[in-house]
């Protein structure tokens, strides 16, 4: 099975978008299916669907209210953001981001939502809806959809302070477990996918001095 989500990541280098910046021409879509969709290789994903059934157990934690408060505790409380990640994040912790980031451990969790706080010191996430499977045993599985806000007045890993105000929205899909160790629900993983072309845009850094990687290997 695989468990993941990603809190947003970002923020570090690069110019202003000229004023004017001439756009593809947009191109109508077909009457009809493409003929090269059909010579193209099929694939069939029902082979994932065994990997997919929650086993049986007890279902006594409420895993919807953990995501939102701890969510809120990280990012939106302005408390002692450390003590919360060290309470709500495993040590092991992985995280996978936008644009083919990642994150192991959580010293390299904290750096990332340190910088993202400083780039967007206003920054607040939206939680707008909350689902999740599992047990007590084997844990939970979380999606959660979010909207984010802010405005960048510190560097980013973009590129420099802007000043411009940004809204963006977002997927995080997780997996909680208890830890064996301490017995405190932690997230194990995370998966977080966010619409950082519209945060590019709104921000109106050059895409083109953004870093990113040639190839996602996630």
């Amino acid at each position: 099975q695989v468990f993941a989500t990603g809190l947003l990541f970002g923020i570090v280098g690069v110019s202003m978008v000229p004023f004017r910046v001439e756009r593809y021409p947009s191109v109508a879509p077909p009457a009809t299916t493409p003929a090269q969709y059909f010579a193209a290789k099929p694939l069939n994903n029902s082979c994932l669907i065994d990997n997919l059934k929650i086993p049986d157990g007890p279902q006594t934690f409420d895993a919807c209210a953990f995501v939102i408060r701890s969510t809120d505790e990280v990012w939106n409380l302005r408390g002692d953001v450390t003590a919360a990640i060290d309470k709500y994040f495993h040590e092991d912790y992985v995280n996978a981001g936008s644009w083919g980031r990642r994150a192991i451990g959580k010293e390299a969790l904290r750096k990332a939502v340190l910088a993202e706080m400083r780039a967007f010191p206003d920054i607040k996430i939206h939680i707008t809806d909350c689902m999740c499977k599992g047990n007590d045993f084997d844990g939970y599985k979380c999606a959660m959809p979010d909207i984010l806000d802010g405005t960048n007045t510190g560097p980013s890993v973009y590129g420099p302070a802007t000043g411009k105000y940004a809204r963006w929205t977002g997927l995080v899909q997780s997996l909680v477990k208890k830890n064996a160790r301490t017995s405190q629900w932690q997230y194990i993983a995370e998966w977080g996918v966010h619409d950082e072309w519209a945060l590019i845009q709104q921000l109106g850094l050059d895409f083109r001095k953004v870093p990113h990687p040639k190839r996602n290997n996630e």
